[in-house]
């Protein structure tokens, strides 16, 4: 500006985005993430997919659109995995992919944040991934595929309702001569302006798509299951009990002692003590040969189906018998409309003699392992 304040300088710089953006957002600033680790039950084999990220749409459209768009992004994510369906479901099917039966995806987690008095929204959902390892997760999570149905043109087009017209909302161009006084609050008439007024509040839209059941092979979340051998020794402890020495007995009686007591020095403290009796070490005795007792153990969650409680056939060649069940299994959440079934189970079994070898290694169908090759135990 200048100093007399008669004349403005500015200018405009057009930078393109990278990539088109959806259709109707101003703003589309959402990112993909893909994480697993180690230890926690995940081991490389549960992935946590994370998209999140900020949209805002311009005045001409309604605010709940920010959702509509997260969606097509979403959505188009889940079709570059191979996945025929976004949403909840019911109690008996879930959404998975096509021609890809070890994989299995399940919302974990989902957040929206609105800007009451603005036009923007954040969102974050969390889904979990099962079936992939570390060789082909980039290509399983759909990283880097392009988003279907954007392209500059049909974005360029959806914004003209805009300010992010070439002429701006109120369509200026150098033949429209306008004065703009900023004393009045009085908006400047413009012949065949057309008036914009923000959309209706707009409908989230509900996906609804494809369903397919859960196979049981692919429904485990996690899994662990373990065996512990308690080795019982039969024994018997005998405690003798020690010898009196009359020497070691001592009585002391003082000045209030009466009858037999009464001759005795009364200088001294009325009392009676005796020494500390000798320790008696204990003698055991060992009443044959040990018994041993095998506790299968273990904890599970599962999508869509209840769990199945393993048993054991055979330890070692030598035919178990069980003496104790406990187990609790509960539904410990909802995938939408699927739930998930958890639990623990300890089950004891006595062995009438002790197994050869070492302790085989239980399957886990989390990671499609089979027992260990040492196993004999076979689980049902």
């Amino acid at each position: 500006m200048s100093a007399d304040k008669n004349s403005v300088r500015f200018e405009f710089v057009d930078e393109q985005i990278p990539v088109p953006m959806p259709d109707k957002a101003s703003t589309c600033d959402i990112s993909q993430s893909v994480d697993s680790e180690l230890y926690n039950q995940k081991g490389f084999r549960r992935w946590d997919i994370t998209f999140d990220g900020t949209i805002v749409v311009p005045l001409a459209y309604a605010r709940p659109t920010v959702y509509d768009v997260f969606y097509l992004v979403l959505s188009d994510r889940f079709r570059a995995m191979g996945m025929t369906a976004v949403g909840d479901v019911d109690a008996k099917e879930f959404g998975t992919f096509e021609g890809k039966k070890e994989k299995k995806l399940y919302p974990t987690r989902f957040r929206c944040t609105e800007k009451i008095f603005g036009r923007e929204a954040t969102f974050s959902v969390v889904y979990t991934l099962l079936g992939a390892n570390l060789s082909n997760i980039l290509e399983e999570a759909g990283l880097w595929q392009p988003i279907k149905d954007t392209s500059f043109a049909s974005w360029r087009k959806s914004m003209e309702t805009s300010a992010h017209h070439p002429r701006g909302s109120a369509r200026l161009s150098d033949e429209k001569d306008i004065i703009i006084d900023l004393c009045t609050r009085q908006p400047p008439a413009i012949a065949g302006q057309t008036t914009l007024k923000p959309a209706g509040r707009g409908r989230v839209s509900a996906a609804n798509g494809g369903k397919t059941k859960v196979k049981p092979e692919d429904s485990w979340i996690a899994y662990e299951c373990g065996l512990m051998i308690v080795k019982r020794n039969r024994v018997a402890r005998h405690q003798p009990l020690p010898v009196e020495d009359p020497d070691k007995f001592i009585t002391i009686a003082g000045p209030s002692a009466t009858g037999a007591f009464s001759q005795l020095d009364k200088s001294k403290d009325s009392t009676i003590s005796f020494e500390p009796r000798p320790s008696v070490q204990s003698v055991i005795q060992v009443l044959g040969d040990p018994t041993y007792d095998i506790v299968l153990y273990g904890a599970a969650q599962r999508l869509g189906h209840l769990l199945a409680i393993p048993r054991l056939h055979s330890v070692g060649g030598v035919k178990p018998t069980e003496v104790e069940f406990i187990e609790d299994s509960r539904v410990v959440a909802m995938a939408g409309r699927v739930p998930i079934h958890g639990g623990w189970w300890r089950i004891t079994y006595v062995l009438p003699a002790k197994p050869a070898g070492a302790l085989p290694v239980p399957s886990n169908p989390l990671y499609d392992m089979d027992g260990g090759a040492t196993s004999n135990a076979l689980f049902g």
